[in-house]
């Protein structure tokens, strides 16, 4: 799977309890607070709370061009467990992640 799809397939799958907030950082050097986010096939589109000093309100983005999501809700580990996330380190009880059993079926968001 390419990068941009990683990010199309993350973003496609946001958990319904996560809010459509955080901050998208681009291959631009650029971090773009965001409210909400529309999807298109090859771009998304994030809308700011506030205009930026240019006034721009939206941005339409590639999906190759997103380098990270940073989420600034607090959430809870629920969200992301039941999205296919897994715990690192050694959870009391958690299979190990090299057991394939623990991983068949559970692609992270």
């Amino acid at each position: 799977m390419d990068h941009a799809s990683i990010w199309r397939q993350l973003l496609a799958s946001w958990p319904d309890d996560l809010p459509q907030r955080g901050v998208l950082v681009t291959s631009f050097g650029e971090q773009v607070n965001f409210v909400k986010f529309l999807l298109a096939e090859h771009v998304v589109m994030v809308e700011r709370l506030a205009p930026d000093s240019v006034g721009g309100r939206r941005l339409l983005i590639p999906y190759d061009s997103i380098q990270a999501i940073k989420i600034t809700d607090p959430v809870k580990d629920d969200i992301f467990l039941s999205s296919g996330y897994l715990p690192g380190g050694r959870s009391a009880g958690a299979k190990k992640k090299s057991d394939p059993a623990a991983l068949r079926g559970r692609a992270p968001l």
